[in-house]
Parts: C-alpha cells; structure tokens; sequence
C-alpha cells in the first residue's frame, strides 16, 4: 500500500527545541534490570525462550501496512521483510518471574477511542510504564519509508494524537550541510533543571509546574542516499507516564492548538470589539462545553496578542498600504493623507457608497471631533447626515493629531474634494477654529452652530439667583427655539427679556446675542430643510456608535477594520429599512386620499410623521376665516393644542399631546395662503422649508377646499422610499483579506452545514445519518490529505488583514499627540459647568459636634470644630479653679502638718494621708473628665498642678514623692 493513503495530515503544531542531552539517542531503552525493551509493534506471533527471559519478536511482510518495503539500516538498502530473527528484543512477559524481570504487565486500560497497557512494577503496586494500543493504520513500526521527512513527522503525530500524547521535534544530524537523521520525541522527555544554590548569582526565573519525566518514546527518522526519501531508524512506544484519556485528552497541547475556525472568529469578533476572553466564552458555549474546546482562554489572548505585535512600528505604513490599494483597486473610493516629516498627521478616507449617499442626503451635515478611539490620541472626526428614514448615515471619516485651524482647512478642502460640492447647512458646536475654517473652505453654505451646546452654559454664565428666582430661563428658551419669530420680532423680545432681569452688562449673553445669525432659527427661515439639524446631537450619537466598536487601545489597522464592521452595520440596517418600505404599506388612519397618497411615497419612518400630522389637521385645526384677492386666497387656520405651551410646542416634532398632563386647551392661529395658479401654499409655521413635508394647517386647508392629492412640488425626493437602489448599497468587494485564498468557499460551507442542521434538527435519524456521512467525509480527506499549510503566522495575519508586513518602515506611527482639553498631566480639563455640576452632586457632610451642615472644601470635622474648642475652653476655667483650691488646701496641710521647715517628714504617712486621700476622692472624678477626654494637653495641665503642689509640700522627701503620685494618679 502506498504511503499516502495512510499519511493522514493532523493540525498539531510541533515545538522545534535543539539537541541536548536530555533523551537517548540509541535504539533500546534499558529498565531497572538492565533488560532492553525495543518493539516494532508490527507483532506476527511472540515466541519465548527455553529460560523464559527473551520474547522474539517476528516481522512478516504481509502485515507492513503502509510501508514501502522494509530497509536494512546496515547495508543502506530496502530489502523484503522475512521471518529471520533480525530483531531481538529483551521484554518481560507474564512468563517470566517478577524476580527475574522486575516488572510484569497486568491489564488492558480502555477509555472510549483511547487504549494503553499497562505495566506495573513485581509487586503490583503501582504502574510504571504505559504502551498505547492504536489501530493497525497509524501503527508505527520500525524500516517505514516515507517520501519525505515531513509526512514521516505527520504520521507520528497522528499517532501521537491517536495514542494519547503530545510530541516535538528532538535532535538531528547533520552530514555534509545535509540532514542525515532526526528524532521525534515526546513532549514529557528530558529531566527538570536543578535550580543552583547560590540565588544571589542566579537570575530569579517565574516558578513554572514542570511537564518533563524523563520519557524515552521518540521515532528516529534517517534519510535515505539520493532518493530523498526517509525511513524509520528507530522506535520506541513505551512511556514512563500515564496518557491522555477520553477526559483528558482536550487538555493536551496538541488540542489546544487553534484552528482555522478559532483564528477566524477571533479576527471577526475583534473588529466588532469583542475581546479574546469573551471570545472564547462563546466558542466553548457553541462547542458544548470546556471539555468539547480544547483551546484554552491564555491560546485566544496570545492570538490576540500576536494580532497587535504584527503591527507594533509598522501600524501607520500598514494602514497607508491597506487604504492606497483600496484606493487602486476599487471604484470611487477616496483617500488622503498628511505627514509632517514621515510621521502620519492626519488620513481621510470615503467609498462610493458614502458618495452616494452625500448625492441624495447633503442638505444638512455636522461634524464634531470625538477621542478615545485608538492608542495614539488621534481625534476621529466622521461627517454625518440625515438619511430618508430619520438615521444617521456617514459620509466619510477623518484621524487629526490637531484640531488647529491648519489641520481643519486641510480636512473640508480634502473632503469637499473627494464629495464634489458644498452642503446647504453645515452644524457644528462653539469651536473657534471649525467656525472660521467652515467660513473660509465652505462658502456657499451656511453655518449653524449647536443651540444645545449654547443653552445648556445659560446656566453657567447667567447669576443663579435670577435663574433660580426667576422665569428668566424658562423664557428664554421658549425665545431662542421658535421658529415662527422673524429676526426683527426676535431681536425686540431678546432686548426686553434681557433688560426686565437687568443683564445688558452680561458679557456672554453679549457675545451670543453678536453670533445670534448663526444659531437663531428666525435667521434660517430662508434655508431649505434647515430644521432637519438644530443641534449636534447627530454627531453625538454617531461617536457614540462608532466607540462601541472602539477604545483606546485600538491599534490604526484595527481602526479602519473596526470602522468597516460599524459601516456595515449602518448600512445593513439602511438596506433592511429600504426593503421594508418597498415591500411593505403602513395602515392607514384616515379617509383621506393624500394620506393614502403619501403612503405610496414616503419612507415608513417618514410617514409615520406625516401621519401625525394627518391626524392633528383632522382633529386640532380648523380653517376659520378666508379671504381671496384675485387667485390668492387666505386662510386663518386655528389650532387648539392641550396644555399651556408657547408657540414653538404647535411645530413639527415638539406636539405629544398623548404625553400632557395638563388639560387645558391653548389656542393659536396660524396665516396659511393659497395660490391657485401656481398650485402653492404657505403656513406661517413654514414646517415644509424648515423639514420637507406638508404641514397640519396645510392640509387642513386643502381638506376644507377638497383638494384630494398633494401638489407633486411637496413631494421632496429626499423623503422618497428606495431614493437609493438596494443594489447600490450591495457592497461589491471585501473590506479584509483572504485567508489562503478561498475564504468565500470556506464562508459557503459552512452556511451548507449549518443549513443542513437546520432542516434535520427535529429528526433524529436524519441526523445520523447525516453524521455518518460528515464522518466518511472526514475519513476521506484523512485517507488522502492535502498539502499541509506551510504559511507562517506572519503570513497568516497578513491574509486576514488584506495587506503583507512592510519591510521598510516609510510612514512613522504618531507620536506625542495631545486632544484638546487633555491638560498637562493627562486628566482631562473640566468646564465651568462640569465642575459646579461634580460639586452639587457631592453629598454635603454634616459635623457630629455641632451638627453643622459643612460647605465642600471647609476644613470642619469634629476634632476641629470651633464650637467644641470654645467649650472646652469653658469647661477647663472651670477645673482650673478647682486645681487651684485643692493645691491651696495641700500646701495649707503640709504648713499645719510639719512647719515651714517641713521637718517632721517622717510622720506624714501617720497624720497626713487620710486627710490627703479624702481630699483626693472628692476630686477624683475631676481628673478623670480631664483624662478621658480628647484634650490631652488639658490632662497634662491636671497632673502637672497636682505634681507642683505635692513638690511644693514635701520637696525631695519621700512624703512629697508620695503625695506627687497620689495626685497625679
């Protein structure tokens, strides 16, 4: 049989150590006893000696499976197999005495597919050695030739695997520059390194649980002269530990290596920014468990590390290639970059299908720098707009190292470059620099700035006592959000509102009323769909989004894969909103043939507005008064909304009455004209200019004239379903690479699997059966496997990524990069606002002493507090006084007792102490309030009078020395 039907290929990866001494090289493995153990394993029939010590083992030629004829070592050339005696092995059998072998083998060990011999010492205590029992097909034997050395180390793994152990590439030799033998080992051979006394002089190295036992299994290959070809030279099947079960075998190392799947899904989950631990925490719950998934949670973090040291100093120049040959091999797809020197400043980048979207959705865009989005500090700016379903879609996406005006101008040139034209409003918040530079690159759009950012700081720069006290704040946003004012009426109620509060000399109020054409809807009322953006609550949402799948750790290639994952998630969710409006009507409220009308045209998201508007014209408005001059008529429409509110709550997206609680009704009117020759309306509410669709007091006019369908003019393409063909969505390349070439046939596969499960889930014998032709498969692709896969892991990661290592470095990473509002000392600067915010939430501390409320930052606590130093004061005057008296009364008695001239001494214990010892309890419990108190510098007081007065009584006599003690106890 020719060896490639049973070379069968496994995925083991083999550790490649150098020569050493810690295994033979021989051929026998001698025991205890000195008896030599050397089976071929390719056993005819055993025969046993006359004295019982040898066991014969016979080769016979008919049981070679797998072997191209045997091959005599000695001579160097391949010869028949015969039933000569040429092996002759030393092996203790049952036959023999333990006395004489020192071991006898006493049980066949099963576990599942996992089989082995055990042999056990003389008295049966314990195993010593294990042979593993494996089916004839992977049966290793001694003279196999191989093609080459590599199918030879295969098939010893697949044995490996199959008996239960791990191996690794051992010694070889080397004749001539030519390699002449090599050795495959277990992977428990060799002995543990004695660690050396002196640990002074020794590197400390981190303490590692040791696998080596001195195990002599190895194979020994030897090549044969000129043919290439290899042969078996030497073999030994016994171990000297126990092997791999059933239950322990995903343990082993050689199970724990990853796979294509593993690798693969550990790519996919990381662009979604997924890490390696959970990662792994969902392969093995898809596996069925630990002991279904032998890779461990350490195998998927090292990939994952391997996967950002593939990149290291090479990140930028990667991206730069990875974007350049996007931008050679594929249609409409734009990118720019800026260097200072050859370190990367600054990359733009957009596709055709950002473009497409920009032709049909660029009346309003905004753009608002957001960090924290990769590890060099770059600041990823993405320009966003409204699509025809209310969501946000991408137009392109840009990385700064500054946010100067320089790098701005540079970023709206390159983008107005690649798009192809200006957008009608451009919305972006208080920043200095974006404000100029969109004035100088944009100049047929106007700028907005965000009315969010600029109420919001009202309460920072106006005084909290009028805020507080006042309506002033209440008003003012009811000013600067209606859109119904025309610039002259605003300007009137902005000077009133400011003077009746006495704020003409606020200087931010001052500055913002100066850019008031900048932000102020009355000063938008001409620009089409200018309502569509007020504020940058668009930008914000889309950071948002774009930092679920990023973080500050992620390396630049990452980035730009990880901002593919997200744009086909926006896009995806495009495309499903699309189909459904195709294909799908919404119901109807109605009568009304333009709401039926509106329904055949608008977007579902879009209708549901419209909708709205609908029901409020049939149910809120009513035309009161019309008056006609020639074919213009006029219509006064009034409008009965739940609820005081001003103005501004009868607009466009501000009206829930369903949400109110009040239930009084406010009335307002509203000036609708009507053109007939030109088939035209107009509302004072100009809802259509400011956001594309008829308005309530609109169609309450043309319900109460019968106009049954709406002027095509009101119907905006922008507003349209399928405006953008799914087609155009498709996306018609591949954002990563492919891995060996046939990713979209190993995508397919297993797609046809997993739906082949699906149909057969419910049936149990169809699964079997399908299982049983899923296994011939694999048994097939074993008989005859295909070339083993020689990339290396380098070149693996590059086929995922799409794009080879570089060899030169021409474009540097980004260094000392810092975003606005960083700080010196890498914290993050805070506002005004922000600060007073964090100080408010702080829960006020309340003194334990005086149960004082405590103001954030006042050094009072109760050790400190003043109101208990001042009582303590107090309380110490008083003791004072008593100090005094009793130090009178002791010098008074010690006078009486032994003269001025104390010198009757000896009779101070006789006469004196009972009078000093009732005085002293009496003011016992005066000393104690002093010591168990918190002052111990008043205590100190207390003892030092006491000690005084006894000094003074009885100097350095003995009585004195007594006294002293007494009163200072």
């Amino acid at each position: 049989m020719d060896t490639n039907m049973m070379d069968v290929e496994e995925d083991i990866d083999i550790n490649v150590v150098t020569a050493n001494d810690m295994f033979r090289t021989d051929v026998d493995v001698y025991f205890r006893d000195n008896s030599a153990y050397d089976e071929t394993l390719n056993i005819d029939s055993l025969f046993i000696d006359d004295d019982g010590d040898d066991a014969v083992f016979e080769h016979s030629n008919s049981n070679s499976v797998g072997v191209e004829g045997a091959y005599n070592s000695e001579t160097d050339q391949s010869v028949e197999h015969s039933n000569s005696n040429s092996v002759v092995d030393q092996f203790p059998s049952k036959s023999s005495s333990s006395s004489d072998s020192g071991f006898f083998e006493e049980r066949l060990y099963s576990e599942g597919e996992f089989s082995s011999t055990e042999i056990k010492s003389a008295d049966g205590s314990k195993t010593e050695f294990w042979r593993p029992n494996v089916p004839e097909p992977i049966l290793a034997r001694k003279d196999m030739i191989f093609e080459n050395l590599q199918k030879g180390i295969d098939f010893y793994t697949k044995y490996a695997r199959r008996a239960g152990f791990d191996t690794r590439l051992g010694s070889e030799k080397i004749v001539n520059s030519k390699k002449c033998y090599k050795y495959v080992i277990c992977s428990r051979s060799g002995k543990v390194e004695e660690s050396s006394s002196n640990s002074l002089k020794v590197k400390q190295k981190r303490k590692y649980p040791s696998q080596m036992m001195d195990c002599r299994a190895k194979i020994g290959f030897k090549v044969i002269d000129d043919t290439g070809r290899w042969f078996v030279n030497s073999f030994e099947p016994v171990h000297n530990h126990e092997l791999y079960t059933k239950s322990t075998v995903h343990m082993s190392r050689s199970m724990r290596q990853l796979d294509h799947y593993d690798k693969t899904l550990i790519w996919q989950l990381n662009k979604a920014n997924v890490g390696a631990v959970r990662a792994h925490g969902i392969v093995t719950g898809f596996k069925g468990g630990v002991d279904k998934q032998g890779a461990k949670k350490v195998n998927y973090k090292n990939f994952a590390r391997d996967l950002n040291c593939y990149m290291k100093d090479t990140d930028a120049s990667l991206m730069f290639n990875l974007l350049e040959k996007r931008a050679d091999s594929i249609p409409g797809f734009s990118f720019y970059h800026l260097l200072e020197g050859s370190e990367l400043r600054g990359v733009f980048w957009a596709d055709s299908i950002a473009k497409r979207n920009y032709k049909e959705f660029s009346d309003v865009i905004s753009f608002d720098a957001t960090y924290r989005t990769n590890k060099y500090n770059l600041v990823f700016v993405p320009f966003t707009g409204i699509d025809n379903h209310q969501r946000c879609v991408t137009f392109g996406a840009a990385l700064m190292a500054q946010e100067t005006e320089e790098y701005y101008i540079w970023l709206l040139e390159i983008f107005l470059n690649a798009i192809g034209k200006q957008p009608n409003v451009v919305v972006t918040d208080q920043d200095a620099a974006v404000g100029n530079v969109v004035q100088k690159v944009f100049t047929q759009s106007k700028h907005r700035l965000c009315m969010w950012h600029i109420g919001k700081k009202l309460t920072v720069y106006v005084s909290a006592e009028v805020i507080r006290e006042s309506n002033f704040r209440k008003r003012m946003q009811k000013l600067i959000w209606n859109p119904c004012l025309d610039p002259h009426l605003f300007e009137d109620k902005w000077n009133s509102l400011v003077a009746e509060h006495k704020l003409e000399d606020n200087l931010w109020l001052k500055r913002m009323y100066s850019l008031r054409s900048r932000w102020i809807p009355a000063y938008f009322k001409d620009t089409p769909l200018s309502g569509l953006m007020r504020t940058a609550s668009r930008s914000e949402s889309e950071n948002y989004f774009f930092q679920s799948f990023m973080s500050n750790t992620t390396n630049l290639v990452m980035f730009i894969c990880k901002f593919d994952a997200a744009m086909d998630k926006q896009r995806s969710i495009q495309s499903a909103s699309d189909f459904t409006s195709v294909s799908k009507l919404p119901p109807i409220s109605t009568r009304l043939e333009f709401e039926n009308q509106a329904s055949r045209f608008y977007t579902h998201k879009m209708f549901g507005i419209f909708q709205k508007e609908v029901h409020d014209c049939v149910w809120s408005c009513s035309v009161v008064n019309c008056t006609s001059v020639y074919d213009h008529d006029s219509f006064l429409v009034l409008e009965q909304v739940m609820g005081e509110f001003g103005e501004n709550k009868s607009v466009f997206f501000n009206v829930k009455s369903n949400n109110f609680r009040s239930h009084n009704r406010s009335q307002f009117q509203y000036q609708v004209t009507f053109h007939q020759s030109e088939d035209m309306f107009r509302c004072k509410c100009m809802v259509f200019e400011h956001f594309g669709f008829l308005c309530r007091h609109i169609l309450s006019v043309m319900k109460a004239k019968f106009i049954s369908e709406i002027p095509s003019k009101y119907f905006i393409r922008r507003w349209q379903k399928g405006v953008i063909r799914s087609q155009e969505l498709e996306k018609t390349y591949s954002f990563g690479g492919d891995i060996g070439g046939c990713q979209g046939m190993i995508e397919d596969a297993y797609r046809v699997v997993a739906d082949s499960v699906n149909m057969i889930a419910h049936d149990p014998d169809s699964m079997t059966l399908f299982l049983q032709w899923q296994k011939e498969i694999r048994n097939k692709i074993e008989a005859n496997p295909p070339n083993k896969d020689s990339r290396t892991k380098d070149e693996l990661i590059a086929s995922m990524i799409g794009i080879s290592k570089v060899d030169k470095i021409t474009i540097w990473n980004p260094k000392n990069v810092k975003f606005k509002g960083c700080g010196n000392g890498g914290k993050r600067l805070q506002g005004k606002r922000e600060i007073s915010m964090n100080s408010s939430k702080k829960d006020g501390r309340t003194c334990t002493y005086c149960n004082k409320k405590i103001a954030p930052g006042e050094k009072h606590d109760r050790r400190n507090c003043p109101v208990r130093k001042e009582d303590e004061r107090k309380k110490f005057g008083r003791h004072k006084a008593y100090l005094d008296t009793f130090r009178s009364m002791l010098l008074l008695l010690v006078d009486k007792a032994f003269g001025p001239k104390h010198k009757n001494a000896v009779d101070f214990t006789g006469e004196l102490l009972p009078w000093v010892f009732s005085v002293c309890c009496c003011h016992l419990g005066l000393f104690r309030d002093f010591k168990a108190g918190e002052n111990q510098k008043m205590a100190a007081d207390a003892q030092e009078v006491g000690l005084g007065a006894a000094m003074d009584a009885g100097g350095s006599s003995l009585s004195g020395v007594f006294l002293g003690m007494l009163v200072s106890s």
